[in-house]
């Protein structure tokens, strides 16, 4: 209610108000403005870059893509916006909270064809986790040297 009356809710770019009724085909806009959360302010290094294919090495705290909260605080935002890398595909991702080398083809066949080569397991990855601590005797099992 608070957003009609600050009109920040319209109906074909113009300001509405309780009584009005909504009729077919229209564009309805609601205007609200965001805070993304930060995230870190270190580099996104490129560590390799040709005609089809961008491997970068991903910070922690970023998202690739947008979701949630997170549009502009994105890697593909970022490498967008600060390095003029646009229409990348990404062909696997990291969470948020992982780093690592992230790569992004150049178009979607690029794309295609990596990702294909990951769910085949024709190309190896490997995951490599820091631990502070000790793992309860038992609960984790590791089949993997």
């Amino acid at each position: 209610m608070e957003e009609i009356r600050r009109g920040l809710i319209q109906v074909d770019k113009k300001m509405i108000d309780f009584t009005t009724l909504f009729t077919s085909h229209v564009c309805m806009q609601h205007r609200i403005h965001r805070h993304e959360p930060p995230v870190t302010a270190d580099a996104i290094d490129i560590l390799h870059q040709d005609d089809s294919l961008v491997v970068i090495d991903k910070p922690s705290s970023i998202p690739v893509h947008p979701t949630g909260r997170y549009r502009h605080n994105t890697i593909t935002f970022i490498l967008g916006r600060e390095y003029g890398l646009r229409n990348l595909y990404p062909v696997h991702r990291l969470d948020k909270l992982t780093s690592g080398l992230l790569l992004f083809a150049r178009n979607p066949q690029r794309a295609e064809k990596i990702a294909s080569q990951i769910r085949e397991a024709t190309v190896q990855k490997t995951y490599l986790a820091r631990v502070v601590g000790d793992f309860p005797i038992g609960k984790l099992v590791c089949k993997e040297p």
